[in-house]
């Protein structure tokens, strides 16, 4: 099977609270090239996200504030293998997350 770029994950909204976003695949590595979050609420909205969880360790993304109507891009380069798990942590509802990147099998 050929490695395929594709939407990941989303678009979805993100839950208040911690949440996962994405699971990967036993025997696959991801290679994440974007993940897009938008805030479509009336109040701003702050978010962590982090690899197989989201404390200080494991953040990608420290504690960040989207305000109302708009959007954080993060376009670093992510790995994941196997069934690790991307992770939001959100102090309310309103966001939508899209993740895109490189499914290698």
């Amino acid at each position: 099977m050929a490695d395929t770029l594709s939407r990941l994950a989303g678009p979805a909204n993100i839950a208040s609270g911690t949440s996962t976003v994405f699971t990967g695949t036993a025997a696959h590595i991801y290679t994440i090239r974007s993940i897009l979050v938008v805030n479509d609420s009336a109040s701003s909205v702050t978010l962590k996200l982090g690899i197989n969880g989201v404390t200080d360790p494991d953040l990608i993304l420290p504690s960040t504030a989207i305000g109302v109507g708009e959007r954080l891009e993060f376009d670093g380069l992510v790995v994941l293998t196997g069934t690790n798990t991307l992770q939001a942590d959100a102090s309310a509802t309103g966001l939508t997350i899209t993740v895109s990147g490189l499914d290698q099998v």
